[in-house]
């Protein structure tokens, strides 16, 4: 009995062994295998998706940072940054301002000696080779037909002082026609197109863009110094009713040239 027993502990002590020695390491081999197929592994595959993020990350932190400096000295400088925001707007308004553009342009076409005969306008997009270019900007134009009468030099001031003036306008086309009469000669009867862009600006607060505007660049500071060069028209509302009144300004949706008068 004694040895039946001696034989049955000996059998399970060598169960327990095998089972030690071979089974265990085989589970915690699959266990080990599990666990690397379902976790080690798809964390390795997420490292370089996690390291972009973080280079991302990371630039956006310092672009906030120089965002923040450049914020800071524009706030400092608040009074400049005012003056010349006001002097670019009057430049390029974000609005089409018919009133005060066709007043604006009756007054340089009679400080240069111009008879003005009429003075017709339009609302369009820009034209149609830079359409493209500009679609995301919201560009538009003004375009206005002027019809006058005057002589060579007077012409010639007359673009020379829409160059000086503050708000952009662009001769697009002219043509003229000279009096056969030999009492009226050297007198011109003119047809001009003129365009005026403006650029609608909606502003969004969007916190990770940058901010690029140094108002201590020289090519800024360039720009200002002649912008403040240029002549403002600031007509009066009393002016410009007055002028909307005569009946040579009408409003016209064609954009053919008009026949000379």
């Amino acid at each position: 009995m004694t040895n039946e027993k001696s034989n049955v502990r000996t059998d399970l002590n060598a169960l327990k062994n095998a089972l030690v020695n071979f089974v265990v390491p085989i589970v915690c081999l699959v266990v080990s295998l599990i666990l690397f197929l379902t976790i080690i592994y798809p964390a390795i595959q997420e490292i370089p998706a996690l390291r972009d993020d973080l280079q991302r990350k990371e630039s956006l932190s310092s672009q906030l940072d120089s965002k923040i400096r450049n914020l800071k000295g524009l706030v400092d400088f608040k009074g400049t940054v005012d003056e010349d925001e006001k002097l670019i707007s009057d430049t390029l308004v974000s609005e089409p301002m018919v009133p005060q553009l066709l007043t604006q342009i009756d007054i340089i076409a009679r400080e240069n000696g111009l008879a003005l005969n009429k003075l017709s306008y339009s609302i369009t997009e820009s034209d149609e080779k830079n359409k493209e270019a500009v679609k995301s900007k919201n560009v538009q134009n003004v375009t206005v037909v002027l019809s006058a009468n005057g002589n060579h030099d007077q012409l010639i001031n007359f673009f020379k002082a829409l160059e000086t003036a503050a708000r952009i306008v662009a001769v697009k086309s002219f043509r003229y026609e000279e009096s056969s009469d030999p009492e009226t000669a050297g007198f011109l009867s003119f047809s001009i197109i003129l365009t005026s862009p403006y650029l609608y600006v909606q502003s969004n607060a969007v916190t990770d863009d940058p901010v690029d505007l140094d108002i201590n660049n020289k090519e800024f500071l360039d720009t200002i110094s002649k912008v403040k060069k240029y002549k403002f028209y600031k007509p009066t509302l009393e002016e410009i009713s007055k002028f909307l009144s005569q009946p040579k300004v009408e409003e016209s949706t064609e954009s053919a040239e008009p026949p000379l008068e």
